[in-house]
């Protein structure tokens, strides 16, 4: 998408005995270095590996002489060298993450330093005069959440989103591993400039060949990696096409710096370092987590209220559509009312469990604001206390107990309003504060073997149909 920014200058106080990464704090991404004589200071950004590093240079004479000095040192590729005009830096908006301008004789200017700069990019160096770092646009947003945040209306804030007229940047992998089966990617989500992933980087040569799921954090603005952590077990990579499971997207969420992901199939909640992927914390209380929000300082997962079922997927046939309408409609994968849940919320500083609810869960259903927490429990519509646990209301729904894997009711927090619908047929809205029905209507199914869309834009209700 193509970025188009108002940039306000912000004067950073730099110490000028430190090195430039821990001058600028940045800890990865695309470092671009102006000017070639530092070699010492190109030598330690290509140690970095979370770093991808270019230097650029008018005198094509250095650029040669570095390009051997870079060979040599073990680090081509992930950092090489190139002769530019010193006026226009080689980049499109919005790219660069770290700038060092080590030319006393720049020409460049800050306006085109500030155009490649990413937001929360950091431009420094004595021959630059003062150092600074580029805001975030007040317009630009985040997706925390799969549903975008915990109360799951799927609608962004942002505001410079537009109509696509350039490639930002490309990684891999570029194919998922089968159009058939699993789908590769089990959910993406953003956060303080950088995107995260569930993905399955195991071979594309053939899906019989072992799954290799890993969480994957890049930076968000040029996709340079910056981590990845394995996960050991998941869900079968022979689950059939377009067959679900509707949860597994709720399995990541980011908020700030933080990252928190279950890396296990039946595993806690852990809380990672967003920009390193190191373990910050585990909280061993959500074993067997199904779904998790965050909201403010608190964790709030739906798990497994015991054992869960283990089903065995193998394959009956090869064709596809035979197999998807097995998985949806067969025990021990679909979801059915009497499939025992428990509510967790936690206290993400101390990691103390505040209070817990066993009871029936619909997937995707649980949904969070300020003080409440809601959900389908198979046959009503519940609020409770976020504080307490305590039930606030309860509303019966004209729906069924059983649901295809790869669909899910919605339920939508909007405001003092809650929206919910199990599928094609009714939407009902409902006061958040005491659950009195505010009015109903029709509710179309939505897009192919994909769950039911419901979503408020512009102070109207939405659905596909």
């Amino acid at each position: 998408m193509r970025l188009v920014i108002t940039l306000i200058c912000i004067l950073a106080v730099v110490s000028v005995s430190a090195g430039p990464l821990e001058e600028s704090g940045v800890k990865g991404g695309l470092a671009v270095v102006i000017g070639s004589d530092d070699t010492e200071l190109i030598k330690n950004l290509g140690k970095n590996e979370k770093f991808l590093v270019q230097v650029l240079d008018t005198d094509s004479a250095k650029i040669k002489e570095l390009r051997e000095t870079i060979r040599n040192n073990g680090n081509y590729g992930r950092v090489s060298a190139v002769v530019f005009d010193g006026k226009t830096l080689p980049y499109t908006e919005n790219l660069v993450n770290l700038i060092v301008v080590k030319d006393a004789k720049s020409e460049l200017g800050n306006e085109e330093i500030k155009r490649v700069l990413a937001p929360r990019g950091v431009a420094l160096g004595s021959a630059l005069g003062k150092s600074f770092i580029k805001p975030v646009p007040s317009d630009i947003d985040e997706w925390t959440h799969f549903l975008y945040d915990s109360k799951n209306n799927a609608v962004s804030h942002d505001k410079q989103v537009h109509t696509p007229k350039r490639l930002q940047w490309d990684s891999g992998p570029k194919w998922s591993r089968h159009h058939d089966h699993m789908s590769s990617i089990s959910g993406v989500v953003s956060a303080n400039g950088r995107l995260f992933s569930i993905i399955d980087e195991g071979p594309r040569s053939s899906i019989q060949l072992p799954a290799d799921w890993q969480v994957v954090a890049r930076d968000a603005f040029n996709g340079k990696l910056l981590w990845k952590r394995a996960i050991p077990e998941w869900h079968s990579r022979l689950w059939p096409a377009k067959a679900g499971p509707a949860q597994l997207p709720r399995r990541i969420v980011a908020v700030g710096d933080k990252v928190y992901v279950t890396l296990g199939l039946h595993a806690p909640v852990t809380m990672l370092d967003a920009a390193t992927g190191r373990t910050l914390k585990t909280f061993d209380a959500t074993e067997r987590t199904e779904e998790l929000l965050v909201s403010g300082n608190q964790l709030i997962v739906s798990a497994h209220a015991s054992e869960p079922p283990k089903g065995d997927w193998r394959l009956d046939t090869v064709r596809c559509w035979v197999e998807s309408s097995r998985a949806n409609r067969s025990r021990p994968w679909q979801w059915e009312s009497e499939d025992p849940k428990r509510i967790i919320v936690v206290n993400i500083s101390t990691g103390k469990v505040l209070w817990s609810n066993d009871t029936t869960l619909a997937p995707l259903t649980l949904g969070a604001d300020t003080n409440h927490v809601v959900y389908f429990n198979g046959e009503m519509v519940v609020c409770l206390a976020r504080s307490s646990g305590k039930e606030l209301w309860s509303t019966e729904q004209e729906s069924p107990t059983v649901f295809a894997v790869r669909a899910a009711p919605n339920l939508v927090i909007y405001g003092d309003v809650v929206l919910f619908s199990a599928g094609p047929g009714t939407v009902n809205s409902m006061s958040l504060k005491d659950g009195s029905e505010l009015w109903s209507a029709p509710h179309s199914s939505s897009g192919h073997q994909s769950s039911y869309d419901l979503l408020v834009a512009d102070g109207l209700v939405w659905s596909t149909k």
